[in-house]
């Protein structure tokens, strides 16, 4: 069964209900607020490649920070050798 987000403006509440596609829901399980309606969430491809992606200019970013260090300690050394 796919999963649905639903915000309640009557209890500002955000719910995941499991359910149809043919199925509507109207009103908040929780009040029973009519003001309940569907949320458009990203599908979980989405959200695995935006992590992936934010993960990897993580490692990008040490790396560079890395050579950065190698680089300045490099001068150093060679100060100090003269």
């Amino acid at each position: 069964m796919p999963r649905y987000d639903y915000y309640c403006e009557g209890c500002e509440k955000l719910s995941t209900l499991t359910h149809s596609w043919k199925k509507k829901h109207t009103e908040c399980p929780d009040c029973d607020d009519p003001r309940f309606s569907k949320v458009l969430s990203k599908s979980k491809w989405v959200k695995k490649v935006v992590i992936k992606n934010q993960a990897g200019s993580v490692v990008q970013q040490s790396i560079k920070d890395a050579k950065e260090e190698i680089k300045m300690e490099q001068g150093r050394l060679r100060k100090r050798k003269k």
